[in-house]
């Protein structure tokens, strides 16, 4: 999944995808940062990932 569609300052839940189809929570951000945090992350531990849209009032 891009952030293609998302506002830029939508707020996210960024998971991994390993190649057994599990997943890992990696990090919380703004849209426009997702490319930032994943390239934080090996990238040999995922395949893949997705986002959570999420209120920015719901950040921890």
């Amino acid at each position: 999944m891009s952030c293609e569609g998302f506002n830029p300052e939508q707020w996210v839940k960024v998971y991994g995808i390993d190649a057994f189809g599990r997943y890992k929570y990696f990090a919380t951000c703004q849209a426009e940062e997702v490319e930032a945090a994943l390239s934080a992350i090996p990238s040999h531990w995922w395949i893949d990932y997705f986002l959570e849209p999420i209120d920015e009032h719901d950040i921890v």
